[in-house]
């Protein structure tokens, strides 16, 4: 079975019985989606938007989902799909506002929480199925948290100590000054 619609919003959680069995669901996500736009904020949430530089940034998900039943994972969801973000990080170095992006693939893979203590799974990060790996998250009950997927997929990729230029200078630790506009007395 495919469905071939493609649905531009979704909750956060979704029910894993509420996705027909071997259906292909397709969904196109941006910021008007709640939860994605939540996540952009905290993306951002370090950078100052008042800067003149500052510039609106964009977070978007395309992903489908699919639920399997079969060995040895029984009843279960695949995702696979691709983010993209634009977005402001302050340098790690001297503060100024340097432009990010992120553009990468993944897969996800949600099998029961039980399957957690079994002894092949006890230390896998990851599962291989329909010829492809995918990272590994368990569900309780058929709860489903596709946000907490999208946000670990997303944080993997962001460069956690950004600079606007290789060759920045940073700012003095005694005085403040920008070390790449200005020198100091305490600059050597």
């Amino acid at each position: 079975m495919n469905i071939n619609t493609i649905q531009t919003t979704i909750d956060k959680t979704i029910n894993l019985i509420k996705v027909p069995l071997d259906a292909t669901i397709h969904y196109e996500l941006d910021q008007e989606t709640n939860w994605l736009n939540d996540l952009y904020n905290e993306l951002e949430e370090n950078t100052d938007r008042e800067d003149p530089e500052y510039s609106q940034g964009s977070l978007s998900v395309n992903f489908e989902i699919k639920r399997r039943s079969e060995q040895p994972f029984g009843d279960h969801l695949l995702m696979h799909g691709n983010l993209k973000a634009n977005f402001h990080y302050p340098c790690v170095k001297c503060l100024k506002l340097t432009k990010q992006s992120v553009s990468e693939d993944f897969g996800a893979s949600f099998l029961h929480e039980h399957m957690e203590t079994l002894p092949e799974f006890e230390e896998a990060d990851d599962i291989f199925a329909e010829g492809r790996d995918f990272d590994l998250y368990f569900h309780s009950k058929g709860k489903i948290d596709l946000a907490e997927a999208i946000h670990e997929q997303l944080f993997i990729h962001v460069d956690a100590f950004p600079l606007h230029d290789p060759e920045c200078k940073g700012l003095c630790s005694q005085c403040g000054v920008d070390l790449n506009i200005d020198s100091c007395k305490h600059s050597k």
